[in-house]
């Protein structure tokens, strides 16, 4: 149930016809299979990881969750491969600059030679941030991070079960991935930067040019006492992907209740590929947890803190909330009759675009101009917050052309900001992560 009777207009889709595959008709029968007992013995092991009960960033509990991850999706049939992809961030204090950051991915294939992806992603490490002690005692504190995020991670777990119990029926048009972030909690030894590992992975998609159709994350899906309730997440490029999700809802999780209209924030690693201008929602019981969006959702007080414990949570929730992931990935992935396919949004007649590379960066960046008839232009550089911290340059006159402006962050704190370009008619504003 939406809460209003508006929801995001499908003009970015169009219905196409195939002729094999699964049929709209058996998505029921897969969001039937999806288990609350099985949902809730992956988070149960999750929280207690291994008898160490936290799943801090480079604690012996997490890199225990990541093995379990990883050879809970080697026991699946039809796995095409299990990637511990490992990582180290170098902005971190010694001697954990040094530490391996993994993340654990699971891929279904498709034959089809024009096969694109889809990612279904969640993060398995938490915190204890909210704790008084927590930056003296991290390492072993008890943050079992039930809610935040075993209940993705259970989620996207419990939906490779089904995908592979059902993989032949499902002619693949598309390839599947699962994920399992590293890291995307802020952490004492390095308190400016998060979501490390989607921004790994959607570095280096971008970089491959890896044909990523969309993403969906889930990132705390349980806590809710009154309803069963969760939000769709998007930004403007993203809306297409919403549209998928409210339609799946609608049809297969009626009486889960939603958002009418996208909210956009950046708060989990959906923020990632959306960085790299892939498309990317994020799933979660509220936009901000630690706030009331009455009358659906009261703040959770549990919210990266010891408290975040599996009695805390409404697996009901959990599980409509992973049918809702399992149907719309299905209806991308294999789509029919009735299946959606996204169109591109048609391309603005700007005068002049952006890209900035290499992004992240350190200390300093380059912004690419592409410029198609002469025209002045102010750069602006903001801070997560809004503020303006820099005036590149203000009415500068730019020939037609490709240009180069370069951005020294100096002595900047490591984080995102956002680039704005405008000529007073036209704009472009470009995400940027600067990582020290």
């Amino acid at each position: 149930m939406i809460k209003s009777l508006c929801v995001s207009t499908l003009v970015w889709l169009t219905f196409v016809w195939y002729g094999s595959g699964l049929m709209a008709a058996d998505i029921p029968s897969l969001v039937g299979n999806v288990s609350q007992d099985s949902i809730k013995k992956h988070v149960t092991a999750l929280c207690d990881a291994g008898g160490h009960q936290t799943r801090v960033n480079f604690t012996d509990g997490c890199y225990w969750s990541a093995e379990y991850i990883a050879q809970y999706f080697e026991q699946l049939d039809h796995v095409h491969s299990v990637v511990r992809d490992s990582f180290t961030v170098y902005s971190h204090a010694a001697p954990y600059n040094t530490y391996p950051m993994i993340n654990i991915i699971a891929n279904f294939k498709s034959d089809d030679p024009d096969a694109e992806l889809i990612l279904l992603g969640a993060h398995y490490d938490a915190s204890g941030s909210r704790e008084s002690d927590w930056q003296e005692n991290w390492k072993t504190m008890k943050a079992q991070g039930a809610d935040d995020n075993a209940t993705g991670v259970a989620a996207i777990m419990e939906i490779g079960r089904i995908l592979s119990q059902n993989y032949a029926d499902l002619a693949l048009k598309h390839d599947i991935q699962l994920i399992a972030f590293a890291a995307e909690e802020y952490h004492p030894t390095n308190p400016n930067v998060h979501h490390a590992g989607s921004l790994w992975d959607a570095m280096h998609k971008s970089d491959n040019e890896e044909p990523l159709m969309a993403s969906i994350i889930l990132d705390m899906i349980g806590y809710n006492n009154y309803y069963d309730y969760v939000e769709v997440i998007s930004d403007n490029q993203s809306l297409w992907l919403a549209d998928v999700v409210y339609e799946n809802m609608q049809t297969y999780t009626p009486d889960l209740n939603t958002n009418s209209t996208p909210s956009d924030v950046s708060f989990s690693d959906h923020d990632s590929y959306q960085l790299y201008d892939f498309t990317s929602i994020l799933l979660m019981e509220n936009d901000r947890p630690w706030n009331n969006d009455s009358p659906y959702y009261q703040s959770n007080p549990y919210y990266h803190s010891r408290g975040d414990k599996i009695i805390t949570l409404n697996f009901n929730q959990v599980e409509k909330v992973t049918q809702a992931a399992l149907a719309s990935t299905v209806s991308l992935s294999s789509p029919q009759e009735t299946g959606l396919v996204r169109q591109a949004p048609p391309e603005p007649q700007n005068n002049f675009s952006a890209v900035i590379s290499p992004n992240p960066f350190n200390h300093s960046t380059s912004i690419r101009l592409t410029v198609n008839t002469a025209t002045p232009l102010t750069i602006d550089v903001f801070n997560a917050a809004g503020q303006k911290v820099e005036q590149i340059c203000t009415g500068k006159n730019f020939y037609a052309g490709e240009h180069y402006v370069r951005w020294q962050a100096g002595t900047k704190a490591s984080g995102v900001y956002y680039c704005r370009i405008h000529n007073g008619q036209q704009q472009s504003i470009k995400k940027m992560m600067l990582l020290k």
